[in-house]
């Protein structure tokens, strides 16, 4: 199984290489991503690695799709990087972002 992380198209850091700073901007920017799939992934003890590994995918695949607003992504290692890439090489992200004119 790939492995897939949750993040949001305006935090500028990878989720897999940096997760710390990753963490950092997502808590201060009020979002609480994990703790949002800690809270839908249905995990108990006695379960499988593989078995907790479907419920958080699930979990994450349940906020992107209950998402209207467009701000989450579910990213693999190459998505994360591209979408790095993406907020580094692009004049004015943020003003863009908001304005709806990107992504």
């Amino acid at each position: 199984m790939d492995e897939h992380l949750l993040t949001t198209i305006d935090n500028p850091y990878d989720p897999f290489d940096d997760f710390v700073r990753w963490f950092e901007f997502d808590e201060l920017t009020g979002y609480r991503t994990c703790e949002k799939v800690a809270k839908l992934a249905k995990v108990y003890s006695g379960m499988s690695e593989e078995e907790i590994g479907n419920a958080i995918e699930k979990a994450m695949d349940t906020i992107v799709e209950n998402d209207f607003t467009g701000l989450y992504r579910k990213v693999d290692r190459k998505r994360a990087k591209e979408l790095v890439k993406i907020r580094l090489e692009t004049p004015n992200f943020y003003e863009k972002l908001e304005s709806n004119t990107l992504l």
